[in-house]
């Protein structure tokens, strides 16, 4: 059987299947879970693996899981095909868990899919039998760089060492079998050339991740604001100081500065003694990432030093760049 042959035998098992691995999309998408607690969706995901006979080790990076099907032809390189389990947290999403707000914005329930589907082809077809090497289903949690605080306590706790899930499976060796790794990604309109069904290509900043804890102290808004010490002011001052920075950033570093306030008070009748953030520096080269990561931390820090305030900043590596190979 040549490759042609092999190619149309495996889209002939691929569409003979088509509900099925449809199906395990759309399963993920209704019941979103974030990172690291991908309870339910990796059960969902190991039943389906070892429904086409691939035996898979769980508990990986709390959630992973990793198997592998055998080509009949011999030895030969490792493949592994990559599904992200994790979702986004959008309370405001149509299809969002009311509870934990947690949704499928990013699309990894396709992705899921898409690595389900090319190993129900190839198995489903029998064209297995006649490849060389290995294919490695490769199920990773906490893709998504979010809830940072939350990740840093399982962090501090031991559970885990990184806070995203590729990270994680790098430091347990879970890769070092690996000789090649693919995944999918879905993307929004216009983001893809032409507006092809499936693309190649494309780009990824990288980034670093930052915990920002503000710290004053507490007084009576109304009776004593003189006694306090803002630390919602140092936050609002920093952020405005990044915002006057932004005409330092250069087109050609892709510069993406952004981020969430997560703690910024209890009560709207006395000063705010402490303030937390979760930001994202994004560019298109390491270098880039490090230089406007300075500048925002300095941002930040003028903040704490206009209204006397304190500021802690974590700084969490994030993802590096990614540049894809046209000849790959």
């Amino acid at each position: 059987m040549n490759p042609s042959e092999m190619k149309a035998e495996v889209a002939r098992a691929i569409e003979g299947n088509q509900d099925d691995i449809i199906g395990v999309a759309q399963h993920i998408c209704s019941n979103p879970e974030v990172g690291y607690t991908e309870v339910k969706t990796a059960n969902f995901v190991k039943e389906k693996l070892e429904g086409l006979g691939i035996d898979v080790e769980t508990g990986l990076a709390i959630t992973g899981m990793k198997g592998h099907v055998t080509g009949g032809g011999g030895p030969g390189p490792s493949v592994a095909v990559i599904g992200e389990l994790d979702s986004l947290r959008v309370f405001d999403h149509p299809l969002a868990d009311p509870e934990t707000g947690a949704a499928h914005a990013c699309g990894h329930h396709c992705q899921v899919g898409s690595m389900y589907g090319a190993l129900t082809g190839l198995i489903r077809s029998g064209v297995l039998e006649h490849l060389w090497g290995r294919v490695v289903a490769m199920v990773v949690p906490a893709e998504e760089f979010i809830d940072v605080q939350e990740r840093l306590e399982l962090r501090n706790s031991g559970a885990i060492e990184f806070l995203g899930g590729k990270q994680e499976f790098m430091k347990l060796g879970l890769l070092d079998d690996v000789d090649m790794a693919m995944l999918v990604h879905t993307a929004p309109e216009g983001v893809m050339p032409n507006q092809a069904a499936l693309a190649v290509g494309g780009t990824s900043n990288g980034h670093v991740a930052k915990l920002v804890e503000y710290t004053g102290f507490g007084a009576h808004a109304g009776a004593a604001p003189h006694m306090g010490v803002n630390a919602l002011n140092a936050a609002m001052i920093g952020l405005s100081a990044i915002h006057a920075n932004r005409e330092t950033f250069q087109e050609k570093d892709m510069v993406r500065v952004h981020g969430i306030l997560t703690r910024g008070g209890e009560a709207v009748s006395a000063i705010p003694p402490q303030v937390v953030l979760e930001w994202r520096v994004r560019a298109g080269s390491p270098d880039a990432v490090v230089r406007y990561a300075d500048k925002v931390d300095r941002a930040f820090k003028a903040g704490a030093m206009a209204v006397g305030a304190k500021v802690d900043i974590t700084n969490i590596p994030g993802y590096l760049p990614m540049r894809n190979d046209p000849m790959l």
